[in-house]
């Protein structure tokens, strides 16, 4: 018996869908002489979707396609399709025989075929008139109007015979040769064995997914969940893989599809949820790649790295704030928004200069935010706020035993939790000298020693830092190295104090109401005046207390201008502008020089003096924070947590009830 190359077909069945019985004859008779299995249909513009639809339905693996209609099978199921191609050489055929009748003849196509007719004109002598299509309906127009001009015969596929019988004219079938179904089938042999190919590698890989404790699915190229196991809907809260696509972005699936690039342990919020993804390119043939995704549920991972437990649970270790919390529109800070997108693109370190309240802190979270970090952790410490002992600790970590008390096992200094982040040392001015040498010797070489320890750890961190003091100064004065300085300050961004941004105070004045739930009405013209002669020696963080005191203080009523006046009047005199200290040395060149308002005092009443309810009410609440700092020992920390205030309302508390400016 004849061996052909067709035996090796595995049992695979191809449906074919022509638009004549000849076609569909030829056909039968060369799948029969070559012993392929196929399911072959007659069908037509109208229902050439739905035949297709059921010959998949049937078991067809690939669809074999002839005839005008094979262009929106292929839409439809492009995976899963071949065309029996039309060439010149079939269409001359069919021509020679209509000539034998008429020397006008009409040549159908579709519309993205492409024929060359002044060479089929020159071989025959005849007269084609070229007629494409997208539809029947147009197929039909064109041919009514040809047929009304007097050309009657017409080379085409059935849906053109079709047309034309209705029509009065005659059609002669451009039949395929045999040569172009064998290369038609032999591809849809090809696309069905790497079909089945990969149908059983998507099977196998199922079979590992549906297993895992972890979340897991499977994406197509297509964009297509192919399968995802329980615990991964039960992670995203969905029923079946097909609700997934919405978090697609977040999952980061077009770009792995696009670069073929892994993205592993990339920090997510979806739902209110915190979850570690990765995702890997997978091929699955050669032409079909995929993407497979691990989820991690920060909740759940009870034996996890200690930097995943603290950095986004305990210690919140995320940055809160980007660009858009910049308020302001006012030249000065359209630079400096200009510029921490342009800083943020580096890893140099940033040294961020400005008054106190004029907001160092959050332009150190944006600079995170809008970094290529920006999905690692954000650590800031207050370096002013520690004894240089306890600093030490909290930056480097240290090993179990290194002193009296030691956590048992040791602990992660700052500089570890901010692996792969960012560190934020905020009042870097207070740091002992000794603590900046360790800080020089990290800066340079990337690595540090933790307290008792005696191993290199490597980190990786970019450095913000922010002082409202100018470091000149200090160095001047013998309190801050030069050298330590100089590599904080690869990049540097001084922030306007608000007396400098006249047309940004109503504006942020405005914002600060509609966060309250006020409308702009509650800023009479008297408020106005007085907010914009005021000058701010707190910024942002002052007028922010202001209005929001106002705001909470008017209740249900619109404006009150007796009630801002009192509040505007406890934070100071409008107009009133202190002294400005002279500077003990000369910025460094291009720096502008750092104005140091003195903190305002409110000075505790006579004896007997007569007081307001609300002086009174401070007194008492300056008394109950006395009190509590006398209970703790002296730990303010720990007396603000006795009092649930933050320690920073604390300190402002204590602060108010000092009369030396210079203690404020």
């Amino acid at each position: 018996m004849r061996k052909n190359a067709y035996e090796a077909n595995e049992g695979h069945i191809l449906g074919v869908m022509v638009h004549s019985a000849s076609v569909a004859a030829i056909v039968r008779d060369f799948s029969a002489r070559e012993r392929i299995n196929c399911h072959i249909c007659v069908t037509t513009h109208e229902s050439a979707l739905d035949d297709a639809a059921a010959l998949l339905a049937r078991g067809c693996e690939v669809l074999v396609c002839h005839g005008g209609s094979r262009e929106a099978i292929y839409c439809q199921y492009s995976q899963q399709t071949v065309f029996i191609e039309r060439s010149d050489m079939d269409l001359l055929k069919a021509l020679l025989k209509a000539g034998k009748e008429t020397r006008e003849v009409i040549l159908t196509a579709h519309e993205t075929e492409r024929h060359d007719i002044a060479l089929m004109e020159s071989l025959t002598g005849m007269h084609i008139h070229d007629v494409r299509y997208m539809d029947q309906r147009t197929l039909e127009r064109k041919l009514a109007a040809l047929i009304r001009k007097g050309v009657r015969v017409a080379v085409g596929g059935g849906a053109t015979a079709l047309a034309m019988a209705r029509l009065g004219g005659r059609t002669f079938l451009d039949e395929p040769r045999p040569e172009n179904i064998r290369v038609a089938f032999a591809r849809a042999l090809a696309l069905a064995r790497s079909r089945r190919m990969e149908q059983n590698w998507i099977d196998s890989l199922k079979d590992m997914l549906a297993f895992s404790k972890e979340g897991m699915f499977f994406i197509g190229k297509n964009g297509k969940v192919l399968f995802a196991n329980a615990v991964a809907l039960r992670l995203f809260n969905v029923e079946s893989g097909d609700a997934l696509a919405p978090f697609f972005e977040k999952l980061l699936v077009a770009d792995v599809l696009a670069d073929a690039r892994p993205r592993e342990d990339v920090l997510v919020d979806i739902r209110n949820r915190k979850m570690f993804i990765s995702s890997f390119p997978v091929n699955i043939s050669a032409e079909n790649r995929g993407v497979v995704v691990f989820i991690h549920d920060v909740e759940s991972l009870q034996g996890m790295n200690l930097k995943i437990r603290k950095d986004l649970h305990e210690r919140g270790f995320i940055a809160k704030h980007d660009l858009n919390d910049l308020h302001g529109d006012c030249a000065p800070m359209r630079l400096l928004k200009r510029k921490v997108r342009m800083y943020a693109a580096t890893d140099a370190p940033v040294l961020i200069l400005g008054e106190t309240g004029s907001g160092k802190e959050l332009v150190a979270h944006s600079l995170h935010m809008a970094s290529p970090r920006y999905n690692e952790p954000f650590v800031p410490i207050n370096c002013s706020a520690l004894p240089e002992n306890l600093l030490e600790s909290e930056l480097f970590g240290y090993e179990e035993g290194a002193f009296t008390g030691a956590r048992k096992g040791g602990k992660q200094g700052l500089f570890e939790l901010a692996h792969k982040g960012t560190l934020f040392l905020d009042e870097i001015g207070g740091v002992g000298l000794s603590m900046q040498a360790r800080l020089l010797r990290v800066l340079e070489a990337k690595e540090i020693m933790r307290v008792g320890g005696d191993r290199i750890i490597p980190v990786d961190v970019r450095i913000l830092s922010a002082s409202h003091t100018p470091l000149h100064e200090l160095i001047t004065q013998g309190r801050f190295r030069a050298d330590l300085f100089y590599r904080l300050r690869g990049l540097s961004l001084s922030l306007p104090p608000l007396r400098e941004r006249g047309e940004d105070i109503l504006r942020l004045a405005r914002w600060a109401l509609a966060r309250r739930g006020k409308s702009e009405a509650a800023l009479l013209p008297e408020i106005c005046a007085r907010l914009m002669s005021y000058h701010w020696p707190g910024n942002v963080r002052e007028l922010m207390a202001v209005i929001d005191t106002y705001a909470i203080l008017l209740g249900e009523r619109e404006h009150d201008l007796q009630c801002f006046l009192e509040v505007f009047d406890s934070w100071g005199r409008p107009g009133q502008v202190p002294a400005v200290p002279q500077l003990a040395s000369a910025p460094p060149p291009g720096q502008a020089p750092f104005m140091a308002y003195p903190k305002r005092a409110a000075a505790e009443p006579a004896p007997g003096a007569a007081q307001t309810f609300k002086e009174r009410l401070a007194r008492i609440r300056l008394d109950m924070a006395r009190e509590a700092l006398a209970v703790c020992g002296g730990n303010q920390k720990r007396a603000a947590r006795q009092l649930g205030l933050s320690y920073t309302t604390f300190r402002r508390l204590l602060g108010a009830g000092r009369t030396d400016p210079a203690d404020g």
